[in-house]
């Protein structure tokens, strides 16, 4: 009978990173969350590489080293907040009666003004790199799903239409958030109105 021999084990060997590697790591956080304050205080276009490494205590050097260029740090910065603000939208509507409260709750969600900030600024991006905007878009889709498995928006509506009237009524807000001529809660009860009247019309 034939005996078979098996050999050590054999794969990749996990390296832990080197001193350099780990640096660089935290070098790229700390100018992320400097970056992250900057453009929320300043804006997107007033804060300069210089700023954001002088902030994080780093050369300027060190943010090319990590970063291609300004828009990369600001890809780096809105990598960093798209998880925690799509995690915030669900939590804003987990317990939302009917599709109409989500909505609302979303209203109040992106009139935030870190919120509203953070995705004016991504505008600043191409549209193929924007990571906020993405991510709270598709929370919003499954919310619209929902609502629509559930009888609360009519079966032969097309659903991305709907949902980008809709998505574009909530953006216009997060202008408003700073536009200092505007009353932010009656820009809020006009928008809220507005959402109400067009789902009446999607409505079965």
């Amino acid at each position: 009978m034939n005996q078979m021999s098996f050999g050590p084990a054999t794969g990749t060997v996990v390296r832990p990173p080197t001193l350099r590697r780990a640096a660089k790591i935290v070098t790229r956080g700390r100018l992320i969350a400097s970056a992250r304050t900057l453009f929320l205080d300043r804006g997107y276009e007033a804060t300069t590489v210089r700023d954001v490494a002088a902030s994080a205590d780093r050369s300027i050097g060190a943010v090319f080293n990590c970063f291609t260029d300004k828009l990369d740090l600001l890809e780096g910065v809105m990598a960093e907040e798209a998880a925690d603000l799509a995690d915030a939208a669900r939590e804003a509507i987990s317990d939302s009666p009917d599709f109409v409260d989500v909505l609302h709750q979303l209203l109040g969600l992106l009139i935030q003004p870190a919120c509203a900030r953070l995705v004016l600024i991504e505008r600043n991006l191409p549209a193929s790199r924007r990571k906020v905007q993405p991510q709270l878009c598709a929370v919003f889709m499954e919310a619209a799903v929902a609502a629509r498995d559930r009888g609360e928006i009519a079966p032969h509506l097309q659903l991305d239409l709907i949902c980008g009237l809709i998505w574009d009524l909530l953006m216009a807000r997060c202008h408003d958030a700073f536009d200092i001529e505007t009353d932010p809660e009656a820009a809020r009860a006009l928008t809220c109105d507005r959402i109400d009247l067009l789902m009446t019309a999607i409505t079965p």
